[in-house]
């Protein structure tokens, strides 16, 4: 009598046993579920957003930059004001987030689009984009610049400072007539 309720001691703990670890087990298999489609469908949206930095070019006194991004992405990206440049240092000592402003500023670090902000950046278009740094003019030395869109896909770009010399960007002045 003592053997059957030990082995139905046994049956029930044996039971009680499988029922955790198939529970454990099945809700770790659903939050690697979760966890892969959220993956995937980050990475279908960074697909769908996409950008390249071309070219960068600093003027000879280091406070202009030129740059050249492409939209390589499937999506407009817009609005432009949105998107997030970091300039760093190569020896990681000074870095700086530029920050949006239609106009150049003397006291700090912005950026601006040469063509009007709200002009949609379709898929396959090139712009330029304008950084004036008032505040801290690149000296001679290697830097990478980070573009981050809205959506959070980035693009980084190492470039040197050197001897290219940018003619400095015209201000638009007053219309002139005929006479």
């Amino acid at each position: 009598m003592d053997k059957v309720i030990i082995a139905g001691l046994l049956t029930i703990a044996g039971i009680i046993t499988s029922v955790i670890l198939f529970g454990g087990l099945t809700e770790s298999v659903q939050d690697a579920g979760d966890n892969t489609k959220t993956t995937i469908a980050k990475s279908e949206e960074q697909r769908k957003s996409g950008i390249t930095i071309l070219e960068v070019l600093v003027n000879s006194n280091g406070n202009e930059i030129n740059i050249w991004a492409k939209n390589t992405g499937s999506n407009e990206i817009q609005p432009l004001e949105k998107l997030d440049l970091f300039l760093l240092d190569i020896d990681g000592i000074w870095g700086d987030y530029l920050t949006y402003s239609p106009t150049p500023n003397t006291s700090q670090n912005t950026w601006r689009v040469s063509r009007p902000a709200n002009t949609a950046w379709k898929p396959g278009d090139t712009f330029q984009l304008l950084a004036s740094l008032g505040a801290n003019p690149l000296s001679s030395n290697g830097y990478t610049l980070t573009i981050t869109t809205p959506d959070f896909y980035e693009d980084e770009y190492r470039f040197d400072t050197g001897p290219v010399s940018l003619a400095p960007t015209p201000t638009p002045g007053p219309a002139i007539t005929p006479t």
